[in-house]
């Protein structure tokens, strides 16, 4: 469910705002005719506070675009955060899964684990393969990228999670992890150098 769409620029003078947490409630109740509780809407406004410094600290250009969308399960929700821009090299897209979980509690089986957030235990799959997932449906729903060739990654951030031990039992998954890189809180400088294109990036709109 696509929740917001826009420039970065925009994006950062409205993301300690009350209305785009409100703006996000609006799409939520129009898409599923229920309404958000409060303690939801507390972890999206911490969610993109992480997210408006990490865009600050990659000194992202202002044209740039992006795209927050809500993916909800029957375990989880969480945020797939779409950068879009045009560089000198082409159209480019980055897939950024943004996930709150601390530890995980246990591999359940081949390729679901048990991860804890905020005491609760969730079930979830490898997060490069949900990643792997929607980069697929990305390719599928943006229309620019079916007109014209689009270089599209992704990589996932446990920007709650320091824990070492989450890393290593994901990365046993090593070709996974290879394509899709998994990155702990307190390791952005990894995603600063992923996402280092943004800075000279422009018309993101109109690749989203």
């Amino acid at each position: 469910m696509i929740l917001y769409e826009n420039t970065i620029e925009n994006f950062l003078k409205s993301a300690s705002d009350k209305r785009l947490i409100n703006h996000f409630s609006d799409e939520y109740y129009e898409h599923f005719s229920r309404k958000i509780d409060s303690a939801t809407k507390t972890q999206w406004k911490y969610s993109m506070q992480v997210l408006k410094e990490l865009i600050i600290n990659i000194k992202a250009n202002d044209e740039a675009g992006i795209r927050i969308d809500y993916v909800v399960t029957s375990n989880y929700r969480w945020f797939e955060i779409i950068f879009a821009a045009n560089t000198c090299e082409g159209n480019r897209v980055h897939v950024l899964e943004l996930l709150p979980f601390e530890k995980i509690v246990k591999k359940q089986t081949e390729d679901i684990y048990v991860f804890e957030a905020d005491e609760r235990q969730i079930e979830f799959i490898h997060p490069s393969i949900q990643a792997v997932c929607y980069e697929g449906y990305i390719k599928e729903n943006i229309a620019a990228i079916s007109e014209e060739k689009i270089d599209i990654s992704s990589s996932v951030y446990f920007y709650e999670s320091s824990n070492t031990d989450v890393f290593d039992i994901l990365s046993e998954e090593e070709e996974l992890v290879k394509e899709v890189p998994i990155i702990l809180c307190g390791e952005e400088e990894i995603l600063f150098s992923n996402l280092n294109w943004l800075v000279e990036a422009k018309n993101g709109k109109r690749v989203l």
